[in-house]
């Protein structure tokens, strides 16, 4: 039985439905506000039959049985079309089988199929910045208030202050301070999830794939302690690039002005992601179809 994680169902059936050539049995869908168009159709064929018994007894019986064929499509732009019997997770197990002879679990390159067990680690950074936002409880944390009135005065430092001999105690509070971990985290986070709106990232293996919130089975306190179960999940996805470097320092393919618009964004998301140690140079991006647990 799986747990399931993420689930793409719009990829899934789109999968299917061009690993069945486009064929599809039967199609159902949800109650749901859309315009849709629903097609009937079939045949109808009836037999009857007469028989007497004889003339001197009058009367007679007849009988009659009727076959009939029908079908009935719905056409819905919700895309919340579901496969025959195969409804929401059966689905993924459909696809599994349709496609196992292409599946890969290493050696694999970009436009694999790939079907990884392994730890599983997710990085919401929505959730990290509410997470790390300790106003308002800052007084019942041992040493955040004394951390904060530092970090104003920090904050207020120029350039050529802050190499000034009587302010280096002041760095050296805050600098030193536990607390300016967390308050960097969150600078951090605010800006990966800038990269990222309304995505969450999950690591397995070598793996790292992008999910959509909406896809998430799972609230983000439930996936924020899978992060300390060491548990194994199974990611299905499509590998669709490479990190050749951890931190990239060849900037030379984002000189051009196009170029520039087309790399900067990724260039910017592997600098961060390898300098917080979430990657690591050869590590893949995926396309994720189903990230679950198996039971």
């Amino acid at each position: 039985m799986k747990e399931i994680i993420y689930l793409d169902t719009s990829l899934i059936n789109s999968l299917l439905a061009q690993v069945n050539s486009g064929l599809v049995t039967k199609l159902v869908s949800e109650t749901s506000e859309s315009d849709s168009n629903i097609e009937n159709g079939g045949s109808q064929e009836t037999t009857t039959g007469t028989a007497g018994i004889n003339a001197i007894v009058k009367g007679d019986t007849s009988h009659s049985a009727t076959n009939i064929d029908s079908y009935s499509i719905v056409f819905s732009r919700s895309n919340k079309n579901l496969i025959e019997s195969a409804l929401d997770d059966y689905s993924l197990d459909v696809l599994l089988d349709s496609i196992q002879e292409q599946l890969k679990a290493e050696d694999y390159v970009i436009g694999d199929f790939v079907l990884i067990n392994d730890l599983l680690h997710s990085y919401n950074f929505k959730t990290l910045i509410h997470g790390i936002e300790l106003k308002g409880i800052g007084s019942q944390l041992d040493g955040y208030d004394d951390f904060q009135k530092n970090r104003i005065k920090f904050d207020k430092l120029s350039e050529a202050d802050k190499h000034l001999e009587k302010n280096k105690q002041l760095i050296n509070k805050v600098t030193s301070s536990a607390w300016n971990n967390f308050h960097n985290a969150k600078i951090m986070a605010e800006y990966m999830d800038s990269l990222f709106p309304n995505m969450t990232l999950i690591k397995i293996a070598d793996t790292l794939s992008i999910c959509e919130n909406e896809l998430i089975r799972l609230n983000p306190a439930i996936m924020n302690f899978n992060n300390l179960g060491g548990r194994k999940a199974n990611l299905l996805g499509i590998i669709t690039s490479k990190f050749t470097e951890k931190v990239p320092s060849d900037f030379t393919n984002a000189k051009a002005s196009d170029a520039l618009y087309r790399n900067a964004p990724s260039i910017f998301s592997n600098i961060i992601l390898g300098s917080n140690n979430i990657i690591d140079r050869d590590d893949f991006v995926v396309r994720p179809i189903a990230i679950y647990f198996e039971n």
